[in-house]
């Protein structure tokens, strides 16, 4: 579940996984705050140049940043938007993690088009990972998609329990294995071969 944390004179937003016994078995520090809502870019600097009053009033703290993607277990949890980063979902299932659970409260985009939109980056992190995806909204569209991208289920604003069964996948997909490194090799040899039959156009259509 996802909480506040507290640690070493620090606040983080946390996701922590607890046991049968109802012990703290692992705890996930968020990577990637939200900018403006959860930190204030460029504090410091702001402060220096007497703007500190300003970002005390937009924001009167900023949440910490954890220093990795650590599973909880076979769980990959990133928060709230850290799901629409593809670096994210792929450094989980690096990581060991067999399901991603996304924990968000999407409260702050009630009735608009942003809460399904935040839900449909659960099927590209699951296409990209190979990994069953769920979601589990606050005020938004909690649902699971498998790994194949097909949306199992999907419910929005609704205050109810959801029995889906998942499948834990250990699987490295091509993007998990070698991120965007295939696309970047693509892209250059595109334009190579762009600039390379550029001469050989402007020569037919010169008639040579």
């Amino acid at each position: 579940f996802g909480t506040g944390e507290y640690a070493d004179q620090q606040i983080f937003n946390s996701t922590v996984l607890v046991d049968r016994q109802g012990d703290v078995a692992a705890v996930y520090r968020m990577v990637r705050p939200v900018p403006f809502g959860e930190y204030v870019p460029g504090r410091a600097l702001l402060e220096r140049i007497g703007l500190g009053a300003w970002t005390r009033g937009l924001l009167p703290l900023d949440l910490s940043r954890g220093s990795d993607y650590q599973p909880l277990g076979e769980y990959g949890t990133p928060i709230c938007f850290e799901s629409v980063f593809p670096a994210a979902a792929r450094a989980f299932a690096q990581n060991g993690a067999s399901l991603l659970v996304t924990v968000t409260n999407d409260a702050w985009f009630n009735g608009s088009s942003e809460l399904r939109a935040h839900f449909s980056t659960a099927v590209f992190r699951a296409v990209e990972t190979r990994r069953w995806t769920v979601q589990v909204a606050n005020g938004g569209v909690s649902g699971v998609v498998d790994s194949s991208g097909r949306i199992r289920s999907a419910i929005l604003g609704e205050g109810v329990i959801v029995e889906r069964g998942v499948k834990l996948l250990s699987a490295v997909s091509l993007y998990t294995r070698w991120g965007d490194g295939p696309l970047l090799i693509a892209m250059v040899l595109i334009a190579c071969v762009s600039f390379a039959v550029r001469p050989l156009l402007r020569r037919n259509k010169r008639g040579e």
